[in-house]
């Protein structure tokens, strides 16, 4: 008994003091902003306040969750003085400041895909190590769309890094729900779902004239149009059995309102619960170390590594 007080001591005292841990060592390294210009330093610290406030770049750099993506407009596409153009301006004005200080990345990388041939731009941070896991972990899944001899680096260094994220996975909605941490079994059946959409909205385009064509907004309207539509009425059990506890997760319901999960989960499954109580505390680290003026530094040294 006394062995299992003490050891949950010690695990609550590590993730209390974990991120200043975090923040302390950016004080005993390095980072190279002092060779910085000042205006290049406050683009760079613009731009890192933006990752981890705005985004789940934060759960990547200091969790497990594997990648977080933004698609934006191209510079060339947004007009100057609107919300889209400041922003396209606050992250290329920050990953310019941070190109200059030649960061090793080894283990998280930050990518910036932007050129004409793409109808937007792309900023990737990436947690590489936690990649390879999923991916190890899923194999036989990724390998079914890339080929069953392709191994865990063909696809981090051949794939992954070298082409935009959109592009190699289009239409691939179960892969991406993986690689963006939200849980095998979410992810599998989220993809489940939008195909059974877009096969409920083809159905009921399809219907007789003076039908209702819109497309079904909610996942009871999808499954009205399935009950309505498919032929093989054990099909519509099973994936009512499914889709029974299967919903969108609301921060707003949390304990942290701040919590940036913005996916579609199995409410009760412990794949789902894991996920969140994993996230929440990444959040609380978040949180503290956006309060600490350090938080740059701290910044820097995690993608240094």
């Amino acid at each position: 008994m006394k062995k299992k007080i003490l050891k949950s001591f010690f695990a609550k005292a590590l993730s209390l003091f974990l991120p200043f841990i975090f923040l302390l060592s950016s004080c005993s390294t390095k980072t190279g902003l002092e060779t910085l210009s000042n205006q290049s330093r406050l683009h760079l610290e613009a731009f890192v306040r933006y990752l981890f406030e705005e985004t789940t770049a934060g759960y990547v750099l200091l969790g497990e969750k594997p990648l977080c993506i933004c698609s934006l407009p191209r510079i060339t596409d947004v007009f100057p003085g609107t919300d889209d153009h400041e922003m396209v301006v606050l992250i290329e004005s920050g990953i310019a400041a941070l190109n200059q200080l030649k960061l090793r990345q080894d283990h998280y990388r930050i990518i910036y895909r932007s050129s004409n041939e793409d109808a937007n731009a792309e900023l990737l941070i990436l947690n590489l190590k936690r990649i390879k896991e999923v991916v190890s972990q899923n194999l036989p899944l990724f390998q079914s769309e890339f080929g069953s001899g392709m191994t865990v680096a063909e696809f981090v260094e051949k794939t992954l890094l070298n082409y935009p994220f959109s592009q190699i996975m289009k239409g691939q909605e179960a892969l991406q729900g993986i690689l963006l941490g939200y849980g095998v079994q979410n992810s599998l059946t989220f993809e489940l779902v939008n195909h059974l959409r877009k096969a409920a909205y083809q159905s009921q385009k399809s219907s007789p004239p003076f039908k209702d064509s819109a497309d079904p907004k909610n996942q009871e309207e999808v499954l009205c149009l399935i009950q309505k539509y498919s032929s093989d009425k054990s099909m519509v059990v099973d994936i009512l059995k499914l889709l029974e506890d299967y919903g969108f997760c609301d921060p707003s319901n949390l304990r942290n309102p701040r919590l940036k999960i913005p996916f579609s989960y199995h409410k009760s499954s412990t794949e789902s619960k894991n996920i969140i109580s994993q996230y929440l505390k990444v959040q609380e680290k978040v949180d503290r170390i956006l309060e600490n003026d350090s938080f740059l530094s701290s910044f820097i040294n995690r993608l240094n590594q």
